[in-house]
């Protein structure tokens, strides 16, 4: 039996592009970018650079390709999470229970998206820009808190939220919280709301 491949490698992919991709996001959520050369990811996927090069212009093309796939199945996936939901706080339940959920399926995505936002964001493309994670945290926060909330205010509560799944994953994932995510749900909806109290 085969190994389901994770989101970011596409089936249809030859079989030495699914293995680049998948050293890739290894070395690069566990090294970080600047850490990683194109001969560690050659070494690890067991092909050469040239082959290396046959698939993605640079290390810098791979991670950028990285990074838009695993960002734009992210908000995707929380957009569809929330879509059917009635009040503002089960919309709410329904996009931590799926952050969670995505965390604990693809956790070195999730570290990788995160831990590399500032570098990469600058280089997406335009179209990215027009709905970000930020932006549907905000929407978010604000059907959350009510009507009349100063701007101030929901961008605070906005960074806090975003800042506190972000911190959430690295404590799980290098064992300062005990796992398996998933328990962490209804906790974490309840420091959701009274962040955004």
């Amino acid at each position: 039996m085969t190994r389901a491949l994770p989101f970011y490698v596409s089936p249809e992919d030859p079989p030495a592009r699914q293995k680049i991709l998948l050293a890739a996001m290894k070395l690069f959520s566990e090294r970080g970018l600047s850490s990683t050369s194109i001969r560690d990811i050659a070494e690890e996927s067991g092909y050469t650079n040239p082959a290396l090069y046959r698939h993605f212009a640079s290390k810098d093309a791979l991670a950028l390709y990285l990074f838009e796939t695993v960002y734009t199945r992210i908000l995707t996936d929380l957009d569809l999470a929330m879509a059917n939901a009635g009040s503002a706080q089960e919309k709410l339940a329904r996009y931590i229970r799926t952050t969670i959920q995505l965390f604990e399926a693809h956790p070195a995505a999730f570290l990788f998206m995160n831990d590399h936002l500032r570098e990469l964001w600058p280089h997406v493309h335009k179209r990215m820009k027009q709905r970000t994670l930020v932006t549907q945290a905000r929407e978010l926060v604000e059907q959350v808190a009510g009507a009349g909330i100063r701007p101030e205010r929901l961008d605070l509560a906005t960074a806090a939220l975003l800042g506190t799944f972000a911190q959430w994953a690295r404590l799980i994932h290098f064992g300062g919280l005990p796992g398996p995510p998933s328990q962490w749900v209804d906790e974490m909806t309840r420091l959701a709301l009274r962040i955004l109290a």
